[in-house]
Parts: structure tokens; sequence; C-alpha cells
């Protein structure tokens, strides 16, 4: 039986066109459900941007043959040394969805290029408390605590498989739609770097302005 077809609003499409640059389909997903109040499926959001031909321009991949971690030892903190071991064995071909079944410490890359790491049994599948997790985010977790949930972290570098800690930032979700909106996500980590210093100067400069014409 096929799902039923989506047909967004103009508002919705706006917001899709707004954002859909520089972020993974799941996580635009999360954007929008939050923004409208609905359970809409990632396939929903993905279908819609490859009939309006809509690239993320997301280049980071995981490359095959490449050790994924470059710091393993960053896995004590949430994965069993079983895990570990299972996930050497377990690799995914890109895009691929991963079963439940599979071990803790599994790995698999998405159509994105977002490396996940399945680091519980029980649970939803994704989401903050989700069974498989993206693995910049258990880095960052890792090194700097919790991300809220209006803050993402990027690639600096928009290397997706770059995952120094030095080459993450987290910015607020404000700031990433200015970076899709004025398309200005390169792939330099100090240009991009620069970028994010600068709309946070400029957000700040018309808070100031906003407060002083209340005054």
């Amino acid at each position: 039986m096929r799902s039923e077809k989506f047909y967004p609003t103009n508002e919705q499409k706006n917001f899709i066109f707004k954002n859909y640059k520089g972020i993974s389909n799941r996580d635009l997903t999360e954007m929008f459900n939050k923004e409208f109040g609905i359970e809409l499926g990632v396939d929903k959001i993905k279908s819609f941007k490859q009939r309006n031909k809509l690239d993320s321009g997301l280049t980071g991949y995981f490359e095959k043959g490449q050790a994924p971690f470059s710091k393993g030892k960053k896995w004590d903190d949430y994965v069993s040394k079983e895990g570990q071991a299972n996930s050497r064995k377990t690799t995914f071909k890109k895009g691929n969805v991963p079963h439940g079944t599979r071990p803790i410490g599994s790995q698999y890359i998405d159509q994105d290029g977002y490396l996940y790491i399945k680091v519980k049994d029980k649970g939803p599948r994704f989401g903050g408390n989700g069974k498989w997790q993206q693995y910049h985010h258990l880095v960052w977790i890792d090194a700097y605590g919790a991300i809220p949930k209006d803050k993402v972290v990027m690639f600096l570098d928009r290397n997706r498989s770059n995952f120094d800690i030095d080459n993450l930032k987290m910015i607020s979700r404000k700031e990433l739609s200015m970076i899709n909106k004025y398309e200005i996500y390169k792939n330099d980590k100090d240009i991009n770097l620069s970028l994010i210093n600068l709309i946070r100067l400029i957000n700040k400069y018309n808070e100031l302005m906003g407060e002083l014409k209340n005054e």
C-alpha cells in the first residue's frame, strides 16, 4: 500500500526552501515537525527535495576503508567493549537503514553522509534518546555536554568524516537559518568560523538596537 503523498502549504514549502542547505534530511524533518507540530516522516521531506531538485550541499562522506574513529577511546563512556568489538565486524553501505537486531556498536552512514552508532537496544530508533546516535554528536557531548534542542553541531570544514573536536561547532538553529539563507557555508574551516562570529555580531547588534528603540 502506498503512503499518502505530502502536499505542503506555501508556508511549509518556504520553510524547507529556507533551511534545506547544510542539514541532513533527518534533522530537517525534526526541525519541520517541531515548527509545524506534526509527525512527518523523513521520506516525505526527502521526496519533496528530490521533486524540487533541492541539494543539501553536504560534501563530507566516509570513504571506503577509512577508519571511522580517530579517537576510539571516546567510545568508552557510552559503548561497551563488546559493542566496540561488534562494531569492527559490522559495516553498512551508505544509505542502508539499520535493523533492530544489529549489535550495540554497529555503525552505518546515511544518504547525507552522517555516521551513526548504535548505543543501546531499547528506545526509539533516532532522536535525543534514540538507539542510533550521530557520532559527531557523541564526540561533542563527550567534550562539552548535552546539545540543547535549539542548537545544532556543524562540521566547520563540511567534511563529515572529520570528527576532530576542533572541527565541530555548536550554533543555534537561527544562525543555521541565516547561513542557509545567504548560502555562505563554505568548505573552509576558518572562513566558516569567521562567518559564524559575524552572524553572532549582527544578531547582537540587532538585539541592542531593538532594546534602544524600546527605551
